[in-house]
């Protein structure tokens, strides 16, 4: 059967109907791009309330449940057990399936380990609808979502839930939490039989399918599309006038904050943090004379970009996109971002940024210094607009990714 040119159902599972990060960023351009192609859009979230943006899509249908993170609501025992099963989602999702046909509905799951539980992918896939997962995190496979020990700062090889996996202490916060999410993925693989029930995957870069892929069945697919980068074009920014070395993001210490603190702090250079976060004390106390933001509107971030010499990206754990970075590079900013991320994908070392070791102080250290010497920015920055606008990752062609995807599901399942 030909489903190329039929409209379908989407329904698009989400923790949060509440713009709160990139998850959300894609979650909603991918809505709006889906609609306005003629497809049905259904948004199925956990937590409220709904986003304006969301909302004022035309044609979008939104079921908000109106839940809490299960973490932080005030009964413990009830919400370590929807955190492992959210009987109501899973109740709610079958009543919003019901009736549609099958041969013509993708569900679509983006984040559901806050508040949506395993329980939904269930549902979805024991109801008999194709059901495919973009890997924001690595949650579907490993515990603490991220292969990567907070508390040794150390990228993590452990098969996940092995003994080695179990016994480790990884979590950021308390290894009660580590244990909780144990049990919610050993919830997911043998009770929500997940992810062996789902049609394929959605990988956000080579390197997140590259580590999902040896702990999936070798059956399972799982496809590339990149998130969508929605820039406007226009003139990239005059780098070469600018003195400022911009870090954007959650202010939280795996993202390695610190490790940009201290080098701008040996370097002397001017440090912008913008986000919010944990961390925000402890960078403020490596480098006093840095600023600190706080969360910016889009708008406001592009006037940061706009007066930036480059975007700093030292995450320290195996970060699947990077979105900050990329965005940057839109811009013509040039990035120096940590090896062992995604921006490995899109940044080449000398040409449009910097790639440093990830961790080092040292080496990040002297690829600022390298970005000051007169005439280094200005090259990199034109390098990188001009890589960026040759074939730029817009919400279209994310959303023609996306169908390719579905369609291949649906008509794998009626072969």
């Amino acid at each position: 059967m030909n489903q190329t040119n039929t409209p379908l159902t989407v329904v698009l599972l989400n923790d949060a109907a509440l713009m709160r990060g990139g998850v959300e960023r894609v979650l909603f351009a991918s809505a709006r791009g889906l609609r306005a192609l003629g497809h049905r859009v259904i948004v199925f979230a956990g937590r409220g309330p709904v986003d304006a943006e969301l909302a004022n899509i035309p044609g979008i249908e939104i079921v908000c449940l109106g839940q809490a993170n299960a973490l932080e609501e005030g009964a413990v025992l009830s919400g370590a057990m929807r955190v492992l099963w959210n009987r109501t989602a899973s109740q709610r999702l079958k009543a919003v399936l019901k009736g549609l046909d099958p041969a013509r509905t993708v569900v679509h799951a983006h984040c559901y380990t806050q508040t949506l539980s395993p329980s939904v992918l269930a549902a979805a896939t024991r109801a008999g609808y194709k059901t495919v997962l973009t890997l924001h995190d690595y949650f579907l496979v490993c515990p603490n979502g991220a292969f990567f020990e907070y508390p040794t700062e150390k990228i993590c090889h452990r098969k996940p839930l092995s003994w080695d996996c179990v016994s480790c202490r990884c979590d950021a916060r308390k290894h009660s939490h580590k244990l909780l999410r144990v049990a919610r993925a050993w919830v997911k693989k043998y009770l929500a039989a997940m992810p062996a029930r789902l049609s394929a995957l959605i990988a956000i870069s080579e390197l997140s399918r590259a580590r999902v892929r040896p702990h999936v069945p070798s059956s399972l697919p799982i496809y590339l599309v990149p998130n969508p980068v929605n820039v406007a074009a226009g003139s990239p920014a005059q780098v070469e006038a600018n003195t400022a070395f911009l870090f954007s993001g959650r202010l939280e210490r795996f993202k390695g904050g610190h490790i940009f603190a201290s080098a701008a702090a040996r370097s002397g250079v001017e440090a912008v943090f913008a986000g919010a976060g944990p961390a925000e004390a402890d960078w403020k106390r490596l480098y006093p004379k840095s600023r600190f933001t706080g969360w910016l509107t889009s708008s406001q971030l592009d006037r940061e970009l706009a007066q930036a010499r480059a975007v700093v990206f030292p995450s320290l754990w195996p970060e699947g996109y990077g979105l900050a970075a990329v965005e940057a590079l839109a811009r013509g900013v040039p990035v120096i971002a940590s090896r062992g991320t995604a921006a490995e994908e899109y940044i080449s070392d000398g040409e449009n940024g910097f790639l440093f070791d990830q961790g080092s102080v040292d080496d990040l250290q002297r690829k600022i210094d390298l970005m000051c010497v007169p005439g280094v920015a200005a090259k990199l920055g034109a390098e990188a607009y001009r890589r960026f606008w040759s074939a730029p990752p817009m919400t279209e062609s994310h959303v023609a990714g996306l169908l390719a995807v579905y369609h291949n599901a649906l008509v794998k399942g009626s072969a």
